[in-house]
């Protein structure tokens, strides 16, 4: 079991109870020294833990500030889609198969090289990650509006990192209640877990969602 919990909390929460954990910190100060410990191990905004302790929260949550810049077409991505790949070639045993392509394309161009004049040498030991900055592999994904493109890109994120918590920052100032209440229903169907941060008390919450406040002497309200 994985839970949640904060150095500002009083209690943790189970992260498979989460659909959407609202967190308003009060304060323009507090709240973005919040959002800045997310990045820094030892202020501890947030902690993921299991059975065994504390997890790194960089490789367990994803960190999302700014929704309208977010890019499939992005050289993080690629890496991330590459190195995906070698993940699962390695876990394949498909290692005749690449051995036999690559002798395929060795011989081939040994082959034309004999029509220069000159000597050719050719590397022989071409690796799965040679193979895959070769073909350039990139992200295809269809979306008919803004909405479907943010849980497209939670669902990339979700099938290339592993990760299904998803830290945002002021979806409330961005969304208006029905806009993310589907949003919200898109991310439990997918069964991702959202937080939201925010600096100020909302007029609205939504279905399933938990609130929790931090005021700006920085006590938890509940």
């Amino acid at each position: 079991m994985r839970s949640l919990g904060s150095k500002y909390f009083s209690d943790l929460y189970n992260i498979d109870d989460i659909s959407f954990l609202n967190i308003t910190i009060e304060g323009p100060k507090n709240y973005w020294s919040f959002v800045s410990g997310l990045s820094d191990h030892s202020c501890k905004s947030l902690i993921i833990s299991d059975k065994e302790g504390p997890l790194s929260l960089e490789g367990n949550a994803e960190v999302i500030s700014d929704l309208f810049n977010l890019s499939f077409d992005d050289k993080k991505i690629d890496n991330l889609l590459q190195r995906k790949l070698v993940s699962i070639y390695e876990s394949s045993h498909k290692e005749e198969k690449l051995d036999h392509i690559s002798d395929s394309v060795y011989d081939l161009f040994k082959e034309i090289s004999q029509d220069l004049n000159i000597g050719i040498t050719f590397r022989e030991d071409l690796s799965i990650k040679d193979f895959i900055k070769i073909l350039c592999p990139t992200i295809n994904v269809e979306y008919t509006s803004k909405l479907e493109m943010f849980v497209e890109y939670l669902k990339l994120i979700n099938e290339i990192k592993s990760i299904d918590v998803f830290i945002f920052l002021n979806l409330k100032s961005i969304f208006t209640k029905e806009d993310l209440q589907a949003f919200s229903l898109e991310c439990q169907y997918h069964k991702f877990h959202i937080i939201n941060l925010e600096p100020y008390r909302t007029p609205f919450s939504i279905e399933s969602e938990v609130a929790k406040v931090i005021d700006s002497d920085l006590c938890e309200i509940e």
